[in-house]
């Protein structure tokens, strides 16, 4: 098995230096641009360390952990471990994409990291680690394991304008670039194998087959594993969206996130299917599911999957405070021994 990396970005949203300097560029934005900024998107849990504590317990054949932030460092983060490397966005992104207040930005530049590994799992840090994994949860065989499931791209109800327009361009450039029905042809066994897929997704994908076109693909919100020269290519092929992305400081609908990487290697064949679920389990915790807060401290206490995903997306500070307590002594009673990773 060639090595394996993590990599993981992070922000500390009450950073008064760092809200200055997001409002000084807010301000320059013009009045109609469309642009995600909503304050979930950098808050702060204070859990971080869990996911570290979970990566040495439960991954320990991990090569090294790449943590990208802008410069902020948690006080307890020890940057003497032999396994963190600790990576702020100048180290990395072209001068004239920063400062950046976009997590587009940060995930579409990763293969610029020195050193990083042509394999890595690209995690948030809302994902932890609840059991024991191995790397063949994320490669076999060199290439990455992902879930083949054709689905239309459709505005449901409480998906944002911006994040559909997000992935229409993801597939206009698919399109451009790879032949449906060639790429279905010769990876038929792949799309079409119960034993893969399961009945139900096998049946999903022969009826979308008969499109001329990808029309989207069903979406799993767990860590991914990339191969950093599959991001080259990308480049490469689509260099004017690319560029695009990366000059936008906020995310905005113009952009392309980290899953077209995903979805080139599904358009190309070059993966290995894996099941929905068998990564992890994602919880999406907001004011109308309050329930889902004791769902998630249960799923953790249990270790009822191999990782979970505590998706934000609280309105109400109250209900926010209440869950943190909650599942941050969950994570605690999980894991109560410090790693390596802290001071």
């Amino acid at each position: 098995m060639d090595p394996i990396d993590f990599v993981i970005p992070w922000v500390d949203g009450g950073d008064p230096q760092w809200l200055q300097e997001k409002r000084k560029w807010e301000s320059s934005v013009a009045d109609d641009a469309q642009i995600d900024n909503s304050s979930m998107r950098y808050r702060d849990w204070d859990n971080l360390r869990y996911w570290f504590r979970g990566v040495e317990k439960f991954a320990p054949w991990v090569r090294h952990v790449y943590f990208i932030t802008n410069g902020q460092k948690p006080d307890w983060l020890n940057t003497g471990c032999e396994k963190l490397r600790f990576v702020t966005h100048a180290d990395y992104i072209p001068a004239e994409y920063l400062p950046t207040f976009s997590s587009h930005v940060i995930e579409t530049n990763l293969h610029r990291i020195p050193d990083l590994a042509e394999h890595y799992v690209y995690f948030n840090d809302d994902t932890f680690l609840l059991r024991e994994i191995s790397p063949e949860l994320f490669f076999r065989d060199g290439l990455p394991v992902l879930p083949a499931a054709l689905h239309p791209i459709c505005p449901f109800k409480g998906t944002s304008t911006l994040l559909g327009h997000v992935y229409f361009n993801m597939f206009a450039a698919v399109n451009r670039n790879f032949s449906f029905r060639e790429s279905f042809r010769q990876n038929r066994k792949k799309w079409l194998s119960p034993k893969y897929n399961g009945l139900k997704t096998v049946l999903t994908n022969w009826f979308y087959s008969k499109y001329s076109g990808f029309i989207g693909f069903e979406r799993e919100h767990m860590p991914v594993p990339i191969r950093k020269s599959t991001m080259e290519r990308v480049w490469a092929a689509e260099p004017a969206l690319m560029e695009t992305t990366s000059k936008n400081r906020f995310r905005t609908g113009d952009d392309v996130s980290q899953y077209i990487f995903r979805y080139w290697e599904l358009a190309q064949g070059s993966f290995v299917p894996g099941k929905f679920g068998q990564t992890g389990k994602c919880l999406h915790l907001n004011d109308g599911c309050t329930e889902k807060a004791n769902e998630v401290c249960t799923d953790i206490t249990q270790q009822r999957c191999n990782m979970i995903c505590i998706n934000d997306a609280y309105e109400s500070q109250a209900l926010f405070d209440d869950a943190k307590q909650k599942i941050n002594a969950a994570l605690q009673a999980l894991l109560p021994e410090p790693s390596s990773f802290e001071q």
